[in-house]
């Protein structure tokens, strides 16, 4: 039995959010200043989605809107009232019906489950995505501890495969093709494709 629950919506052009991920998000404008405020009271999911579930032929029951959700954390509040939050992904979700549009969207959503067990062909595979990911990080990652925490974290399968395409993937399409993909497997061979 599906349970739905509430969720911020936040379209934001070019992003399409993994739950493995962490996103900074730089809060300025007034109506994502009272969303994020919303959520952070309310202890409600962030959704982020390069598409917008309020513009026409965007999503509907033949054509489902995909998005990660994650849990938004203060990290910086400015004295003009701005704020840098953090939103940690958690699971992938669909969007089931708007709740509300303005000031800001909020929306029903359905948490969905992954298949994650990886076909013994597809192990090769994810040592070249580990490795990608670690030239990543190297260039990337500020110091020697963020480094090695990162690579650390590189263990599960699933994980990696969100990691590389949140990271180091710039096609928005194929990155969104990749995140509405249930089973690890798919996702390893859409990637093989495209890399």
């Amino acid at each position: 039995m599906s349970s739905f629950i509430e969720a911020c919506f936040f379209p934001l052009e070019g992003v399409v959010f993994f739950p493995s991920a962490t996103l900074p998000l730089n809060i300025f404008e007034p109506r994502y200043l009272s969303m994020t405020d919303y959520a952070l009271k309310n202890q409600i999911p962030i959704a982020l989605s390069d598409l917008d579930p309020t513009e026409p032929g965007t999503w509907g029951a033949a054509n489902p809107l995909i998005t990660g959700i994650g849990t938004a954390h203060h990290f910086e509040q400015r004295p003009d009232g701005t704020r840098i939050i953090l939103v940690r992904g958690s699971s992938r979700a669909r969007v089931v019906s708007i709740l509300q549009e303005k000031p800001f969207i909020r929306c029903q959503i359905e948490t969905l489950k992954d298949a994650t067990l990886v076909r013994e062909r597809n192990q090769f595979f994810l040592q070249r995505l580990r490795q990608g990911l670690g030239k990543w990080a190297e260039e990337t990652l500020p110091d020697a501890d963020s480094k090695t925490a990162f690579q650390a974290s590189l263990v599960d399968p699933h994980r990696l495969v969100e990691l590389y395409s949140h990271y180091r993937l710039q096609d928005v399409d194929i990155r969104q093709q990749l995140l509405e993909i249930d089973d690890v497997n798919a996702r390893i061979e859409l990637l093989r494709r495209v890399i």
